[in-house]
């Protein structure tokens, strides 16, 4: 591949990442959220990127479209839980992730002061500990609420489990 074709992806992306800078459209709404793009894409970034330097137009084409739509599912079925979390956690789990949140900034602090942050300025610096801590978050109340509401509600028997496994090692 010429240097010239090289660079082209890259240029893509950086295109593509200040576009949604600038202009981060809502593409649709999850219960009560706004969904915008940049929550979808965002985080594909750079294995796109990765994945267009090594594959052809067409194979990459249908892995990105396969990356999206995956993460796009996850997304709204993330966004459902953390609604249904926000809604029926007590107020003490709530603090509890409040503390948990603490302690984790704390530790983002420290590393951010160690140097160990990604980002040049202090603008992608605070927005990098932004998408971080609201990602932790995000994972905290979801797995509180999964540990409260869902898991007690499921019942697995060792008779199922043994059954499961004679019939697939029998296959």
């Amino acid at each position: 591949m010429s240097r010239k074709l090289w660079l082209l992806p890259l240029l893509l992306l950086i295109l593509a990442a200040a576009a949604r800078a600038e202009e981060d459209p809502v593409v649709g709404k999850v219960g009560s959220a706004d969904l915008k793009a940049s929550e979808v894409l965002t985080p594909l970034d750079r294995e796109l990127y990765q994945l267009s330097l090594v594959m052809k137009r067409d194979v990459f084409l249908g892995r990105a479209r396969s990356m999206v739509s995956a993460r796009l599912d996850q997304y709204v079925v993330d966004t459902l839980l953390l609604q249904r979390a926000e809604a029926t956690l007590s107020d003490e789990a709530k603090r509890d992730i409040d503390l948990q949140m603490e302690e984790y900034r704390a530790q983002l602090a420290s590393a951010e002061a160690g140097g160990n942050v990604a980002g040049t300025t202090p603008e992608t610096r605070a927005a990098e500990l932004q998408r971080l801590t609201e990602g932790k978050r995000r994972r905290l109340m979801i797995q509180a609420y999964l540990k409260r509401e869902v898991t007690p509600r499921i019942k697995v028997e060792a008779a199922e489990l043994e059954a499961y496994f004679e019939r697939v090692k029998s296959t």
